[in-house]
């Protein structure tokens, strides 16, 4: 299914890239938290505009007009939190939820329980997605598919959206990259953007910490 026709009808920072647009920024993901899970780190992916007008519409591949696929490649395999039930782990259920726990790996536009109804397009990864949860494993890819905004009554605004959220092993490391379609100032027709993230390597992320522990020392 063509992501342009869903999108048209929905109508700390780590690593950042991003195909500047006007309205689009960049995406980043950061840190959201440190052993929620055991022996992990939680990540969260944001995609930022300069409005809080701009609506966001949908996260997907679109390789064929020389846009970014939507890709996620990790050195360890997603860890989950949660009941393991298709349509529900892979996305964003809200604060609380009791099928899903605070430390999940999933997707999402946005975090608002009234707008974020992400939905995946008929041929997300193959399919495959309505008998199993698919937001799993170390890698994942599709150069023509995503998930769009289900319900055109909501509206996905904001400066910065949240558009993922990964669990993984405290010593692993990870790059996202997709394509964000949008809307400026909520009005006209689709823009996409290119987005790409990535964690630093297990070392790197050791070295980080040394640097801030050294520059509190200096600073003292």
């Amino acid at each position: 299914m063509d992501m342009r026709a869903l999108a048209a009808a929905a109508i700390g920072t780590i690593s950042v890239t991003g195909a500047a647009s006007a309205g689009f920024v960049n995406a980043t993901v950061d840190i959201h938290g440190r052993g929620i899970i055991a022996g992990t780190i939680t990540y969260r992916v944001s995609v930022h505009f300069d409005s809080p007008l701009d609506k966001l519409l949908a996260v997907f591949g679109d390789v064929a007009n020389g846009n970014a696929a939507v890709r996620f490649a990790s050195s360890a395999p997603l860890v989950q939190d949660d009941l393991g039930l298709p349509g529900l782990s892979d996305f964003f259920q809200g604060a609380g939820s009791p099928v899903q726990g605070p430390g999940d790996s999933w997707v999402t536009l946005g975090l608002d329980p009234v707008s974020a109804n992400a939905a995946f397009s008929p041929g997300f990864l193959g399919g495959g997605w309505g008998a199993a949860p698919v937001i799993v494993g170390a890698y994942f890819e599709d150069p023509a598919e995503g998930w769009y905004d289900a319900n055109p009554g909501t509206v996905v605004n904001g400066g910065s959206i949240v558009i993922a959220q990964f669990t993984v092993p405290e010593n692993a490391n990870f790059d996202f990259y997709g394509t964000v379609g949008w809307q400026l100032g909520g009005a006209g027709g689709p823009l996409k953007s290119s987005f790409g993230v990535a964690t630093p390597a297990p070392g790197a992320l050791a070295l980080l910490g040394l640097a801030g522990i050294l520059g509190r020392r200096r600073r003292r």
